[in-house]
């Protein structure tokens, strides 16, 4: 089976992650999920049967079983306490437990798999965090900022380690192997580092032919 978190960003279009369970490797749709405008993404969780929807506009992170029937909500309240959320715009899953890019509050949130708050770190102050990336080999955090024009690392603990790339309001992020992949919104590419932030290659450009974007705004990559 596989798990749906879907955020919406704070322009209301809605992303959305399918995280595979171990033996699966299709969507509960029937066919494999790629990036598309409005960022469908493929990961990898242990979490099962558990579907999180999450909307910027009125914040909040539900849990829908495998039918669509909510399971769970929360963070129900916008504000900047413990479980509340402003513009929320990123989230990722790592050994059931949930990272909530909470932009609007300029930090991330941590929450178990039934929705009870854990922790939160502090991103920069001077930024506005967006997309979100774990390497869960490295056990480290890529964070896009779209006001300083970067992608941050962090510890699993929130510690800053580094800020890597110039980037025009970068969103989403992904990683495969050792390669991290950036969505770079303003400059209509796509931007590839290694898991040190060396820059390695880009593709894309501004445009409507294939090959081509208009602001890309996520990414995903699977394995052929």
């Amino acid at each position: 089976s596989s798990d749906l978190y879907i955020p919406n960003d704070t322009w209301g279009f809605t992303s959305a992650k399918f995280y595979k369970s171990i033996g699966t490797n299709t969507s509960p749709f029937g066919d494999p999920v790629y990036y598309i405008q409005g960022f469908l993404n493929w990961g990898a969780t242990s979490f099962e049967q558990v579907q999180a929807v999450m909307h910027s506009n009125d914040p909040r992170v539900r849990k829908y079983d495998s039918k669509g029937e909510s399971m769970l909500g929360f963070g129900m309240e916008h504000g900047g306490g413990i479980g509340q959320f402003n513009e929320p715009c990123g989230i990722e899953v790592m050994e059931d437990v949930i990272y909530v890019v909470d932009s609007g509050n300029k930090r991330v949130q941590i929450f178990d798999e039934y929705g009870t708050y854990q922790s939160s770190f502090n991103t920069d102050a001077n930024g506005k965090p967006y997309g979100i990336y774990i390497d869960q080999d490295n056990q480290i955090i890529y964070i896009t900022d779209t006001v300083k024009n970067n992608c941050q690392v962090y510890s699993l603990g929130g510690g800053l380690i580094k800020s890597f790339g110039s980037l025009a309001s970068p969103n989403g992020i992904t990683g495969a192997g050792s390669r991290i992949y950036i969505a770079d919104t303003g400059n209509n590419k796509i931007q590839i580092f290694d898991i040190d932030g060396e820059f390695v290659s880009e593709f894309g450009s501004g445009g409507s032919e294939n090959g081509q974007f208009n602001s890309p705004t996520d990414i995903e990559v699977i394995k052929n």
